[in-house]
């Protein structure tokens, strides 16, 4: 009989998923309850401590996702039932809250037909919970539309033996006009009749005995300002045959710039809305406010007023764990040109990270920043001007057809991954603004997109499949 004298070769270098002719001398393709040690060679697993059982209804193996973060100061371990959209946090250091640290959320949000479509990231004190096989939707406004409904005649000046006139334009209703001729002054009481107060009165009472006006037109007074607003909601035109230097009026609702709004307009103002600039300079639209006799800039009327089905926020509100699933911020400026709709609304969210204290939304290959510090707004606030804080919305033309899932930010850069594309947005050791942000694809290598790529020393580390069953 034959024998063969020699020592095993050493197993110590641990799993590989490589390929055989890849892996190193010691590597194997698996390890049961064994640890590889350097300093006691191969030994059994040691075991672990039973510590607490949580029960969800209705769990398989294939719904559950746990992981591990951090959320306003609190490590905690999170599990997610995407069966049920259940959410159970089990803080690590809980005692400080009480005796109590398992907390529990139920949102429809969370439901999942498959757990990897469920990603998380921190922003700030909150931690944000993305699900890829929702559609973000935009919540449109319903009230009455106060839009050009409303219209004012400032009277500015004066002169004797002069014909003022005002004329109101009711889409659909009719036109009225109402007029005064200032006296000539060849009297002393002509003195009293002629100031821009007085010329304004005359002017209402003219238009307002005009039949079938007061039917469908309110009119008030305030000092030598003239307002009208409709009673069936259509648009009002204001027009005169005066030089502006005399009356200066809202005609249909459009003022070529700032300066034109009155400072200060009677109550029956409250709320209307109009427009300033031209529509092929992106214009901008201002409501006014009684209350502080001013005029704020705001969204044309009709625009989203929320975007719904949007990551989910959970936040310490400093007595309890508070889970957020309202819709996210509207347009607050502009209108569809000047501050359009985000890239990912009816098309859908691949990906979420977090950088320089912005929410990162991926939509294919469009990277979509919050606001700075305002992880819930990606409209801009204003369209006046151009904000270092404003919303980041950029596309990668060399990788259009790419669909980022995963965002890491390393070296002060956000890394960008997708099953065919890597990518970087680059951080440029400062902070990053609508005007200096842009996409850079560094490789192009097929990755694995079902593991999370994860910061290991000075190196990234991502899987790239190797063969149907090995990766690399």
């Amino acid at each position: 009989m034959a024998s063969f004298d020699g020592a095993y070769e050493s197993l110590i270098q641990g799993v590989s998923q490589q390929v055989p002719t890849s892996r190193l001398p010691g590597q194997v393709s698996e390890q049961v309850n064994m640890v590889s040690d350097l300093v006691t060679g191969l030994r059994r697993r040691t075991g672990s401590k039973f510590r607490r059982t949580l029960s969800s209804a209705g769990v398989d193996p294939k719904s559950v996702k746990a992981w591990r973060t951090e959320v306003g100061g609190v490590s905690a371990e999170c599990f997610l039932n995407a069966n049920t959209g259940e959410l159970i946090m089990l803080e690590q250091d809980g005692a400080k809250y009480g005796e109590e640290v398992v907390h529990r959320f139920q949102a429809d949000y969370l439901k999942a037909s498959h757990i990897d479509n469920i990603r998380s990231t921190g922003v700030g004190d909150s931690m944000f919970i993305l699900n890829t096989e929702r559609v973000p939707n935009t919540v449109k406004d319903d009230t009455p539309s106060t839009f050009k409904t409303g219209g004012f005649a400032d009277v500015l000046g004066s002169a004797l033996n002069m014909k003022f006139n005002i004329t109101v334009k009711v889409s659909g209703g009719g036109t009225f006009t109402g007029e005064y001729t200032t006296p000539d002054g060849t009297k002393p009481e002509h003195a009293g009749q002629v100031s821009t107060q007085v010329i304004a009165e005359e002017l209402l009472k003219s238009i307002k005995s005009k039949s079938g006006f007061e039917e469908i037109v309110s009119a008030v007074i305030s000092g030598s300002t003239l307002f009208f607003k409709s009673k069936t909601g259509n648009t009002l035109e204001m027009s005169t045959g005066n030089a502006k230097v005399y009356i200066n009026t809202s005609r249909l609702g459009v003022l070529p710039n700032v300066s034109s709004l009155p400072v200060a307009l009677p109550s029956l103002a409250d709320g209307v809305v109009f427009e300033v600039g031209s529509p092929s300079a992106s214009p901008t639209y201002f409501k006014y406010k009684y209350s502080d006799s001013q005029w704020e800039e705001v969204s044309i009327p009709g625009s989203p007023i929320g975007i719904d089905n949007m990551p989910v926020e959970i936040y310490w509100d400093g007595g309890e764990w508070v889970l957020n699933d309202k819709p996210f911020e509207g347009r607050l400026a502009g209108d569809d040109d000047s501050n359009p709709d985000p890239e990912f609304v009816d098309w859908g969210i691949t990906g979420i990270a977090s950088y320089q204290g912005r929410l990162v939304l991926m939509s294919g290959s469009w990277v979509l920043l919050s606001a700075t510090n305002k992880p819930r707004v990606f409209y801009r606030t204003t369209v006046e001007e151009l904000l270092d804080t404003d919303p980041i919305e950029i596309g990668s033309s060399s990788a259009g057809s790419a669909s980022f899932k995963y965002g890491l930010v390393f070296n002060r850069d956000l890394l960008l991954f997708s099953p065919e594309h890597q990518a970087l947005i680059p951080g440029m050791a400062q902070a990053i603004t609508p005007k200096n942000a842009h996409i850079l694809v560094t490789s192009t290598y097929t990755a694995d997109m079902s593991c999370e790529p994860i910061t290991l020393g000075s190196s990234i580390m991502y899987p790239m499949p190797r063969s149907t069953s090995h990766f690399g």
